[in-house]
């Protein structure tokens, strides 16, 4: 029958089918007129299946049931279809509740079998999901197939409670089931054991392999770290949320949060309900939860809203708290806990005292408000401290830096950070951050790859020049210093302290300067003694090749001189090659041998299969293999394809093209026929033999020697990474220590460049008294800002404000009129400040040190906590009342507009007085006028009444202007029907909403009189930037041992350029930035020259190029630059000098130009790279001009 024939066929019994059912919906329809009939069938069939799932579960549920209770609430959960179809496949006779149908005796549940073993681990971890490898999958039965077939909407196999995944997708499928709080157990293929036998004599053999549980991967630690070692690039990881334990003490929540991947215990103390939900907030918490002496109610304002399963404990000391919840998480987890350490955010300070006062963490509302935390309306606060094309790790660690502001004395560290990257000239050494968490998972798992060995490596060594360069400076002579290296001397000195401060503060451990360039040198040659460096000059030819063949065609003349393919020797040599040195005492004989296979195997090709013969070499990908094919001549009158005939055949034909002597056609006609007979057929691994394919006696062996010898190689390399791992993990705290401070930096950097660019300055931070009675007596405790901005508006965009508040402001404004924004802003900047960070304010700043910082915008309903948005509000109010005291900065916005104007006046005044009373620092913006009809009583001085500023034009209300500038005074007209014109209300609605304005003045209240009328201003008025007045550079003394040609740009061509015309003399008018080196951030947002120097880095000596250009942002142009010219080797030296405007810099540019080209005192004239270089008429930031080059003569 023809496949049409079967098409119709097909398609009549689809029309058959179709038909059918179209009847049976017609009859039901007819049966059931009424809509809400049928509705109400489909529920009840809905209700019926639920009832059919529920007696389904009730069977497994039974006295003699081995399925644990836990799961089966996981079944109620199910959601797919095919997923809860399969629970009438299960069976409570074993944990897996999986039957495949025969008797539990049968070979297949046995002890021993695939199912057996899993069953049998199952029982040991009852409450994970069991995964066990088996060739390319991962394979699961019963309920833990089920989840997979739920979670990670994998199918199952033979419509049985079955499923499986590919290896390659192990970690997507991972991620989905600890998504919903799954922990699953891995187990991998180990070795194949010996053959054992199973059943009666005479049944047969069955091989069983070998298998052993190798991770189990949680919602804690979700990043599944097995056989990694020989993963070329970056491992990605995961940031996982920790173990959390929760204890009531008499000075409030103590918070225990056990970090797995790190491998430490934070323990935060005297947390309110709300500063534990902020904190929760941030981090997250898996199931369960250990709670102790916390009330219902308490751990519900905790969680707010969170589901978690939680398990109290009873009866033990506060000391041991911590170590309880630890030990707990062990044993669930089955990890050892002995090697976890633990860190006290409320311990000893930097200096070894009593911690100085430390703000309480930034809750969630006001979180959410300021743009800490994710939300839609507000504009995220993270992006606007960064540079655009900031690192992820520099975000993180912001935020987790505002959401629990530092102690004072860390908080100055940072502050003299910032301050120090924004006054050096000197270039810094590059670090490369990453999280603690990964190194430390990764180094305990044996699993460090040469990604993380050569940033760890990076580290030590950057750690080690920065100390070293600190060192040197100090050493200078006050005699011969200049001012400028004195300066620079200091800056770098401040730069190393503060980052040492930080450094003790993240870690928890103290940072001495003496102990850890000690433990880099040990970290650093440990591993510098088995990775390899792919820019390390080396006059060994292995450590300059990607494989073999390299080799072979430098030996033979030419690539194409050898035969065999490359892509044979790289696909054979790509996973250890470049990852470990070639002169590592176990790698030179391995690469000898090697290296002997290859040169033996390039021998017996040259020998078996002559370059006339008609025979080209072929590479089988997916065998791993060579083999011989026969090539067809087009004047051969010979069709046969194969056989002897066919290789004599060729042969002959092949002889008679080729020229010589009749001697010689006989002489090479023989050797071919020869090598003919030598031909064998090609067998592939499975023992087929395949058809116009074939090889040698010879060639085979050597293919297999070469193989054989290839392959043991990723083993070797990855017995020497892990035992490195092992050697690094006796220096895991300096590492540790060496990647925080590594992230410290990259963020500090970040936010520094980005301030400088946008004109934030550093404030002064000035502590309150802790009696409240001495407040009085001073006027010197104001938060003073000048040309205050929003953070997240551009300074020469927005209208800035100067604020001087003691106290309490009770301001009043049109709506649309900039109070929210303004309060917004005043609350970050304090925020900032109290953590050493810029601040988008002029320079002299000023701001207390706080202890709470508090928003109260925004209200909206809460139906899950069953709040109205008035309940939410008093809510958050008894927070603040409960608070916030004379060293808090509060903002309240419109509180009580979510009831009567009556009663919210009345509460709103009594919450204005209490918090007078209390002497905070804050606004309490309101709408509500009648306050200042009501008799409030606030001690003297304590609130002044603002406003904010706008301008009435003649043409009337509907064309009012804002200023968005803070005055003295009150407003009584929040102009809300102007609002309402603005954004396209019916002019009808508008007409009668007037007439009941005017008829509510009369009837309701007496209207405004006119001496409390608003005092217009008569235009927008706009505050501009203060330019940032630029550092004078200095050249760094740095040197780099390890880059032979990075100091010629400095030592020969800085001179030269001294010597042109027009460019500065002064040798601190210039900055140098070796390779990899950042350049300062106080040249960052200034207009400037750039010099670099590129060559290539494995040929010392070698001609490069020189590059010109000018920028505005050296930190960025830089990084594409080197990123550009990495791609081939490239390493990239600059010199840059600073010029008084953007049309300087670029006259000074083509003046360099001109003068690099003419010059004579280099040993060779210089050329440009390009004709079109030379012209040098669309060179800028916008790209209109090309780039300019000229070539760097040899030295």
């Amino acid at each position: 029958m023809s496949i049409d024939l079967y098409r119709c066929v097909f398609v009549m019994l689809m029309l058959a089918v179709g038909k059918s059912w179209l009847a049976r919906q017609r009859s039901l329809a007819s049966r059931c007129p009424i809509r809400g009939l049928r509705s109400w069938t489909v529920s009840a069939t809905n209700q019926n299946t639920a009832s059919a799932e529920e007696e389904q579960l009730t069977r497994l549920t039974g006295a003699d049931s081995k399925i644990s209770s836990y799961w089966i609430d996981q079944l109620r959960l199910l959601e797919r279809p095919v997923a809860k179809s399969l629970i009438a496949q299960l069976t409570p006779v074993n944990e897996l509740g999986f039957d495949d149908g025969k008797s539990l005796s049968s070979t297949s549940q046995r002890s021993g079998s695939f199912l057996g073993y899993t069953i049998d681990q199952k029982k040991k971890h009852p409450d994970k999901v069991v995964l066990m490898r088996s060739g390319e999958f991962y394979e699961t039965y019963g309920i833990d197939a089920l989840m997979l077939i739920n979670y990670a909407g994998l199918n199952p196999m033979g419509n049985k409670a079955k499923a499986g995944c590919p290896v390659r997708n192990v970690q997507a499928t991972l991620d989905s089931l600890t998504s919903v709080g799954l922990s699953v157990a891995i187990y991998e293929e180990i070795a194949e054991a010996a053959e054992a036998k199973e059943g009666a004599k005479g049944a047969g053999k069955v091989k069983i392999k070998n298998r052993a549980l190798t991770q189990i991967v949680s919602p804690a630690s979700s990043t599944y770290i097995y056989d990694l070692c020989l993963r070329p690039d970056d491992i990605e990881f995961r940031e996982n949320h920790p173990a959390v334990g929760l204890l009531r003490t008499t000075s409030g929540l103590t918070l225990c949060q056990v970090y797995l991947d790190e491998q430490a215990v934070v323990v935060t103390e005297r947390l309110t309900e709300e500063g534990a939900r902020a904190l929760l907030a941030n981090s997250g918490a898996i199931d369960p939860i250990y709670v102790q002496d916390v009330d219902n109610d308490a751990l519900s304002a905790v969680l707010h809203g969170s589901h978690h399963h939680v398990i109290r404990l009873n009866g033990y000391p506060e000391v041991q708290f911590a170590q309880q919840v630890l030990q707990r998480v062990g044993d669930a987890l089955e990890l050892n806990t002995n090697q976890f350490r633990e860190h006290k955010n409320n311990g000893q300070s930097l200096n070894g005292q009593e911690r100085s006062r430390r703000p309480r963490p930034i809750y969630t509302s006001t979180a959410l408000q300021i743009g800490l935390l994710p939300n839609d309306n507000v504009p995220s606060l993270i992006p606007c401290l960064l540079p655009k094309t900031h690192a992820a790790v520099s975000a993180r660690f912001w935020r987790k830096w505002l959401l629990n502001p530092p102690p004072a004395d860390v908080a100055d560290a940072m502050q003299r950070l910032c301050a120090a990257l924004s006054l050096t000239t000197v270039s810094l050494p590059p670090f490369a951050p990453s999280s603690v968490g990964k190194v430390v998972s990764l180094l305990h798992a044996r699993q460090g790859n040469v990604a993380l060995f050569r940033d760890l490596k990076g580290n030590a060594h950057s750690l080690l020049q920065l100390l070293k360069l600190r060192d040197e400076l100090r050493t200078t002579t006050p005699a011969t210093a200049t001012m400028a290296a004195t300066a620079a001397a200091g800056e770098v000195d401040d730069i190393v302290e503060a980052l040492l401060s930080l450094t003790t503060f993240l870690s928890g451990v103290p940072a001495d300067a003496a102990v850890l360039r000690q433990h880099c040198e040990r970290v650093y040659a440990a591993i510098d003694r088995v990775v390899a460096d792919p820019l390390a000059p080396s006059s060994d030819v292995a450590s300059d090749v990607s494989s073999s063949f390299e080799v072979l065609a430098r030996s033979c003349g030419g690539a194409g001189a050898v035969r065999v393919p490359e892509e044979f020797f790289r696909r054979n040599e790509e996973e250890f090659r470049h990852k470990v040195r070639p002169d590592h005492p176990q790698l030179r004989s391995f690469y000898a041998e090697l290296q002997a296979a290859a040169e033996q195997l390039h021998r017996v090709v040259a020998e078996d299969v002559g370059d006339a013969d008609g025979l080209e070499i072929s590479h089988d990908v997916l065998e791993n293999a060579l083999s011989l094919r026969v090539l067809k001549r087009r004047n051969s009158s010979r069709a046969n394809a194969s056989g002897d005939d066919a290789t004599d055949a060729d042969a002959s034909d092949t002889d008679t093209r080729s020229g010589g002597s009749e001697d010689e056609h006989d002489g090479s006609a023989a050797k071919a026929k020869a090598r003919r007979a030598q031909l064998i057929s090609y067998v592939d691994r499975r023992g087929k033999v395949v058809s116009k394919r074939f090889t040698t006696q010879r060639l085979r062996a050597a293919i297999d020697d070469y193989v054989r010898l290839a392959s043991t190689g990723p083993a070797l390399v990855s017995r020497l990474f892990q035992a490195l791992s092992t050697e690094l993990t006796r220096e895991l705290m300096t590492i540790v220590q060496t990647t925080h401070l590594a992230v410290a930096l990259q963020a500090t950097l970040a936010h520094t460049t980005a301030a400088l660019q946008r004109g934030w300055t550093l404030p002064t931070l000035t502590d309150l008294p802790d009696d409240p009675a001495a407040m009085a007596a001073q006027d010197d405790w104001a938060l003073a800002l000048r040309g205050l901005t929003p953070y997240w508006i551009a300074r020469d965009a927005a209208v800035a404000n100067d604020i001087d508040l003691r106290g309490l402001f009770l301001l009043t404004a049109p709506n649309m009129s900039g109070k929210s924004t303004l309060m917004r802003a005043v609350l970050v900047a304090a925020l900032l400040a109290n953590a050493g960070c810029f601040i988008p304010a002029t320079v002299g700043a000023r701001v207390p040190r706080f202890d709470n910082f508090f928003l109260r915008t925004a209200s909206y309903d809460v139906p899950s906590e069953a709040k109205s948005a008035f309940a939410l509000e008093m809510d958050d109010m008894r927070v603040v009342l409960r608070d916030a005291s004379h060293q808090s900065i509060v903002m309240i916005d419109e509180l009580g507009k979510g009831t009567s104007a009556k009663d919210g006046a009345a509460l709103a005044g009594a919450l204005l007085e209490h918090l007078a009373h209390r002497q905070c620092f804050g606004i309490f913006a309101t709408h509500l006028h009648e306050l200042f009809l009501l008799p409030l009583q606030f001690p003297r001085g304590n609130v002044r009444e603002k406003r904010m500023g706008y301008a009435l034009p003649s043409a009337g209300p509907a064309a009012v202007q804002w200023t968005y500038q803070l005055e003295d005074g009150r407003c009584e007209d929040s102009m809300a029907l102007v609002t309402a014109t603005q954004y396209g209300i019916d002019a009808a609605v508008l007409r009668r909403a007037e007439t009941l304005l005017q008829a509510f003045d009369t009837h309701c209240r007496p209207a405004p009189s006119e001496a409390s009328a608003v005092a217009a201003s008569t235009a927008i008025t706009t505050t501009p930037t203060t330019p940032t007045t630029p550092t004078t550079p200095t050249t760094s003394q740095r040197t780099d041992a390890h880059r032979p040609t990075a100091q010629y740009l400095r030592d020969a061509v800085l001179p030269l350029l001294k010597t042109f015309e027009g460019l500065p003399t002064d040798d601190d008018a210039y900055v140098y930035i070796p390779p990899d080196y950042l350049p300062p951030p106080s040249i960052e947002g200034t207009s400037c020259v750039y010099l670099l120097h590129i060559y290539p880095a494995k040929k010392p000596g070698a001609r490069g190029v020189f590059y010109v250009g000018e920028t505005e942002s050296l930190a960025q142009r830089l990084r594409q630059h080197r990123l550009f010219y990495r791609r081939d080797g490239g390493v990239v030296a600059c010199v840059a000098f600073s010029a008084p405007h953007k049309s300087a810099a670029r006259r000074l540019e083509t003046q360099l130009i001109q003068q690099l080209k003419k010059s004579s005192l280099l040993a060779e004239p210089l050329v440009f790279e390009r004709d079109a270089d030379a012209k040098h008429s669309m060179f800028s930031r916008d790209r209109t001009k090309p780039s300019s080059t000229v070539e760097v003569p040899k030295h």
